[in-house]
């Protein structure tokens, strides 16, 4: 039996409450997004190096502190839809990793584009995001 994509994920989401009913006394509310996080890849590792002098990060080091996730609008069929959303968001993830590097725009490439981005970060999307806590989000 081959299962939809929205049973798959209707599966995967019931499996996932179930598991975690143990551990809270809520149940976790998903949130009608998709997170998207952006991880540098080696050419943005090298730009950091050259243009931070010095500051001497190892590629381990720029790895875990410069990567961001992001919340964006849910869609639907997100497995076939991952080129349409860099199309939409990725110079602006691209220019947001850029400043957390370095603030001066005058240092950043020239000529940005979702394809540059997309050699110097990777990009994973999770369609299914819970809400852990109990409070609203601010």
């Amino acid at each position: 039996m081959i299962l939809s994509l929205t049973e798959r994920l209707r599966l995967r989401f019931s499996m996932c409450l179930s598991a975690l009913r143990f551990h809270f006394s809520d149940e976790p509310k998903p949130i009608a997004r998709m997170l998207v996080l952006v991880k540098p890849k080696q050419a943005f590792i090298k730009w950091v190096r050259l243009h931070n002098d010095g500051l001497n990060l190892s590629a381990a080091e720029i790895l875990r502190e410069d990567r961001a996730a992001f919340l964006i609008p849910k869609i639907d069929e997100a497995d076939h839809a991952g080129h349409e959303l860099i199309d939409e968001y990725g110079i602006y993830f691209f220019e947001h990793m850029l400043s957390l590097e370095m603030p001066n725009e005058a240092h950043w490439p020239q000529n940005r584009t979702t394809d540059m981005f997309c050699q110097w970060f990777e990009v994973e999307f999770c369609d299914m995001v819970l809400d852990m806590h109990r409070g609203t989000l601010g």
